[in-house]
């Protein structure tokens, strides 16, 4: 499409914005009912990954670790920082002691190591989060910034290695 006609598209949405009236529909969408089962199929998808204890104090890192990412900027947001901060060290705590899913699906001969291997990395995780616990503690936000964005990539490593 060219320009032209990209703009006259979008002056009876821009119309209908300002009028404050809804959107027309467009010609090509799909029906609501062919939209719905996909967000159903999303829903069952989630609720069926958190069944497990570990992957529900791993959304709690993670819920909190989104929110840390926005709060470690400022210093004036320590206080929730801490907060979230103590979150984490607690649901990364709580999954040390547990095994992930997938330890099921490593040969027998490889399964203790592998799980051995999977509590050293949240052993490292916990000590990190301590760290960026004392930065923020004594107004470091920039070193607690750096030690985020070391979180992130164990993370990231991790969810490589120990999930499916």
């Amino acid at each position: 499409m060219n320009r032209r006609t990209m703009t006259l598209l979008g002056l009876p949405m821009a119309a209908a914005l300002l009028a404050g009236r809804p959107f027309p529909a467009p010609l090509f969408a799909p029906s609501p009912a062919a939209a719905a089962p996909a967000a159903d199929d999303k829903e069952e998808k989630k609720v069926k990954d958190l069944d497990t204890e570990l992957a529900k104090q791993m959304e709690t890192i993670d819920d909190s670790m989104k929110k840390l990412r926005r709060t470690l900027r400022k210093a004036d947001s320590n206080k929730e920082s801490l907060e979230l901060i103590d979150k984490v060290e607690k649901a990364s705590a709580k999954c040390k002691d547990l095994v992930p899913a997938k330890a099921a699906k490593v040969p027998e001969g490889e399964r203790s190591k592998w799980v051995e291997n999977y509590k050293k990395d949240m052993e490292t995780f916990i000590k990190n989060v301590g760290d960026m616990k004392a930065a923020v503690q004594a107004g470091n936000n920039d070193k607690a910034q750096e030690i985020y964005k070391t979180l992130k990539t164990q993370e990231d490593k991790g969810h490589d290695k120990y999930t499916e």
